[in-house]
């Protein structure tokens, strides 16, 4: 047996493109290398699977259909290999474009640290599937101490009532869940929980409607409403519509100018920015009540 060079070429470098790109990865969890390493060793691994695949076209008989090589997915091996070097190359530039511009903090949603109260307000399982979550997101290194990567946690009252504060729940939920479950964590924001959708849904059909809302006005706080989130930030909707927040875009109210138009990031100018009139409702009481909410935690 004499296989052609193209296919030796194509075998030899997308091998060895795929093997330094596990051992940059195993250099990472094991070692934490500095970024230029894993930047540069990236870049390597791209070459090297970008020309083997590349040579892979000189072993068709019809380089110009190379498209069709993919077509028989279903049952050969040799499409399938075909769809999956193109998509592990796509790993690859994340992974070096995630290092070349730092990585980013992960923030995760955990209502509670107790699981009962957690599968009641997002369903049976949540709490274990979000605990798995989490501890293969420490194995990787973020949350802990010295690795660079930050994990933070959003926990919101499971119920008709306002968070505790801020500092004494991250004291109680860094303990338990480092001391039952093994997790660790950077930081933890609480947010109010806002009365829309299914907690809205929760506050009627349990009759906790009134008394919530009654709760959230006569918590008004005059500094938390000095930073809530609409005062310097706006919300893109997926078709460009604009929005004072993300909760104003899940109930339809968007930005608009003086004749009630909307307000669309194509034809923004700062003009329009300067003087607008923030659409409100209800639901804000819950970013200015106490402490105050938004996705930064805590406003005072």
């Amino acid at each position: 047996m004499r296989p052609a060079w193209s296919v030796i070429l194509f075998t030899t470098l997308a091998g060895a493109g795929q093997g330094l790109f596990l051992a940059l990865f195993a250099a990472e969890v094991l070692a934490d290398p500095e970024w230029r390493f894993l930047v540069a060793g990236a870049a390597l691994a791209l070459a090297l699977l970008g020309a083997g695949l590349a040579a892979s076209f000189f072993h068709l008989g019809h380089p110009e259909r190379a498209w069709r090589s993919a077509a028989m997915w279903r049952t050969s091996w040799l499409s399938r290999e075909v769809i999956v070097l193109p998509a592990f190359m796509g790993v690859v530039v994340l992974f070096g474009a995630a290092h070349l511009v730092g990585w980013k903090p992960v923030v995760a949603s955990l209502p509670s640290a107790n699981a009962s109260q957690t599968d009641s307000q997002r369903g049976e399982g949540v709490f274990e599937r979000s605990i798995s979550a989490l501890r293969a997101l420490n194995r990787v290194g973020y949350g802990v101490d010295g690795s660079g990567l930050t994990l933070n946690l959003v926990a919101n009252p499971v119920g008709a009532f306002l968070p505790p504060k801020q500092v004494a729940i991250e004291a109680q939920v860094r303990r338990e869940l480092e001391r039952r479950h093994g997790v660790v964590f950077n930081n933890l924001y609480t947010i109010t929980n806002m009365p829309i959708s299914r907690f809205l849904e929760f506050l009627i059909e349990s009759g906790n409607f009134e008394g919530y809302m009654e709760r959230l006005a006569n918590a008004f706080n005059p500094a938390a409403a000095k930073g809530v989130m609409c005062r310097d930030t706006i919300s893109v909707g997926w078709d460009g519509t604009l929005y004072d927040c993300d909760f104003n875009q899940m109930l339809n109210l968007p930005i608009a100018d003086d004749s009630g138009r909307r307000l669309h990031i194509a034809s923004l100018t700062l003009d329009q920015l300067s003087t607008p009139t923030i659409a409100v409702g209800d639901h804000c009481y819950a970013c200015t009540a106490g402490a105050g909410s938004s996705c930064g935690g805590t406003l005072v």
